[in-house]
């Protein structure tokens, strides 16, 4: 707890340093060189109450209880590793008979994709031994297979090799797919390796550095952010370089508030980020002859060529599911459950994560992990079980460097001070997986 509390006061003087050396916590605002100084006084001391209060609320949000519950010989089995599935493993994996089923040999912390794409080579190499993780490194009691369901029975799960798991537990964590790098797809050509995917992601970082224009298919939170980071990353940043974003709806982040697409609209265009809202991709266009450059046709038209990333299109595959729960799959392919996370009709099946029907504002993994690996030490102990609770949305996005946007509840705030908020959740969350993992450095043999 000490530790902690150090941490959150050096984030708080941390936070004052670069407000005091910042012109205003918004975008485009100035502050007025004549402030009272007493007004100033206030508006630090409440800035430092806020970030000392939402350190707390991190460091007890994503906190590891497992030390504190008995062992059962009961067995979990963990379908997905993910940031659901691995967090879920590493909880339960000294209470329980716990394995992990995964096509990759590791986990990636998704939301620092963005990050890792544009930043300079040497400090994403450094960054990846703090959010990639080898499933073997941390799961130090529990067991790992490296394969994936074809058919989940009301007591076993078979896997492509035709073998078989037993549980007694199951957690369905699969998520969902996503295009390229954001998530690496099963594919002939990708054997789910921790050092194919740093190769891969190596490489996409490259092709971006050197992209002239760049197209971003979606303004959702993945798709501003990279345009955030593009336009305002200095190593990355270029005058002459175009970015283009197409966006299907009339606002972007059409699932948060509407003031969040305002600012992000407002800090892009600033920038010179040229939004087309409204506006769908058809189709993508022949590769041009230079291998990193493609084309798109919009539904507007329009002929954009560039560096293309598609950041929309989550689609949840619920296909091991279909023989013996084909009625339960829902037609966009998720798993309803009821308000504490088990799968209508079966108390000891949980679905968490992209392939739960949950309501988006209700859709916030940590909170999920937190609720399940609850629960079923509950259900193990026969205890009642108890409904996931979101204590209020939250939505982090970081827009470049001491950039970035904060949703809480209906409320939005913008500047500096949401970019390190992200940074400090990121830090606490991937803290479990560093204390409990046998190397940090998980990309190295």
């Amino acid at each position: 707890m000490f530790t902690t509390t150090l941490f959150c006061q050096r984030t708080t003087r941390s936070v004052l340093r670069k407000l005091l050396g910042s012109p205003s916590c918004r975008f485009s605002s100035r502050a007025n060189a004549n402030e009272a100084p007493s007004r100033l006084i206030i508006k630090l001391v409440g800035l430092s109450a806020v970030s000392l209060a939402s350190g707390a609320f991190l460091y007890y949000t994503f906190k590891d209880e497992s030390a504190e519950h008995a062992v059962s010989d009961k067995r979990v089995v963990i379908l997905g590793g993910g940031y659901a599935g691995a967090a879920s493993a590493l909880k339960l994996q000294h209470s329980f008979d716990v394995t992990l089923i995964d096509n990759k040999d590791h986990f990636l912390f998704t939301p620092s994709i963005v990050r890792l794409l544009t930043e300079p080579a040497a400090s994403r190499a450094e960054h990846l031994k703090r959010v990639l993780f080898r499933h073997a490194d941390y799961l130090r009691r529990g067991r790992f297979i490296q394969s994936h369901a074809t058919e989940v029975r009301p007591d076993r799960v078979v896997l492509r090799d035709g073998s078989e798991v037993p549980f007694d537990y199951l957690l369905v964590a699969t998520g969902s797919r996503y295009e390229q790098p954001w998530k690496l797809t099963d594919s002939s050509d990708f054997h789910g390796t921790a050092d194919e995917h740093v190769r891969r992601l190596d490489q996409c970082a490259d092709a971006l550095s050197a992209a002239d224009s760049v197209v971003i298919v979606g303004g959702g939170p993945v798709g501003v952010e990279l345009a955030g980071a593009l336009v305002n990353t200095p190593s990355l940043s270029r005058p002459e370089r175009r970015v283009a974003l197409v966006h299907g709806h009339d606002r972007l982040l059409q699932h948060l508030p509407p003031k969040a697409g305002a600012l992000a609209q407002e800090f892009l265009e600033e920038r010179g980020v040229r939004l087309l809202l409204n506006t769908r991709m058809v189709s993508a266009l022949p590769p041009a002859p230079d291998p990193t450059s493609s084309a798109v046709r919009t539904s507007a038209g329009d002929v954009l060529s560039g560096q293309l990333f598609l950041c929309s299109g989550i689609r949840p595959n619920p296909d091991f599911m279909r023989k013996h729960f084909g009625d339960l799959v829902q037609p966009n392919g998720t798993l309803p459950v009821n308000d504490c996370l088990q799968l209508l009709g079966h108390r000891n099946i949980f679905v968490l994560g992209d392939i739960s029907n949950i309501p988006d504002d209700m859709r916030y993994v940590v909170h999920h992990v937190d609720s399940v690996v609850d629960n079923v030490r509950r259900l193990d102990s026969e205890l009642p079980l108890q409904p996931c609770h979101v204590p209020s949305p939250y939505k982090c996005l970081s827009l470049g460097v001491n950039a970035g946007l904060l949703r809480n509840n209906d409320s939005v705030y913008s500047g500096r001070f949401p970019a390190l908020m992200k940074k400090l959740a990121e830090f606490l969350l991937m803290r479990q997986f560093v204390t409990e993992s046998v190397s940090p450095n998980a990309t190295k043999q």
